[in-house]
């Protein structure tokens, strides 16, 4: 696209030099003055145009390096849930035979010591799987925070690409040096 756009330009600058043709020294010097300027708007243009598709790029491929991680880390969050869901039920249900062997017998106070102990013991798994977990989702948060920053940043970076003129931009090559026998008479 950037030769149709340069083949374009070219086109209207030899129309320009066309019209040019009887024009003075002075009008010609400033139309070479003109090209040159539009040349170099051009080169600049199309040097940030080129650097701004570089830079999004690199952001799309970190926003998707930072949504994998962000799906993995909803991934374990999920299994520890479900690991925490499953040792709630097994404390409740070690505490309901515990109360049922206390009911039962006075006497098997071993057996209820084991089991409260048992039950401590996965009270304290909970606690540290609810840690875990709440980590976890300090994590994502920030993982979140990071995908907004990139699709902000990626959002600016095609506004900047949108602002940049859109039509062609008029080119005129250099003029060569007029026939000194043929301008002498103008």
């Amino acid at each position: 696209m950037p030769e149709v756009r340069s083949a374009g330009i070219c086109g209207v600058v030899v129309l320009y030099l066309v019209s040019l043709a009887g024009c003075s020294d002075r009008e010609t010097q400033n139309a070479r003055q003109e090209v040159a300027e539009a040349k170099a708007t051009v080169s600049r243009l199309e040097a940030s145009l080129a650097i701004a598709k570089r830079e999004i790029a690199g952001l799309k491929e970190e926003l998707g390096a930072v949504r994998e991680t962000r799906d993995e880390l909803h991934k374990q969050i999920a299994q520890w849930s479900q690991e925490r869901d499953r040792a709630i039920a097994l404390a409740e249900q070690t505490r309901q035979t515990v109360k049922n062997l206390s009911a039962r017998s006075d006497g098997q106070a071993g057996a209820v010591g084991v089991l409260q102990n048992q039950v401590r013991q996965l009270e304290t798994v909970i606690k540290s799987q609810q840690a875990t977990i709440e980590q976890q989702r300090a994590a994502i948060a920030e993982q979140r925070s990071v995908i907004e920053e990139l699709q902000k940043s990626m959002s600016e970076q095609q506004e900047n690409i949108r602002e940049q003129p859109a039509g062609p931009v008029r080119v005129q090559p250099e003029l060569s040096e007029p026939n000194q026998a043929g301008t002498a008479g103008t």
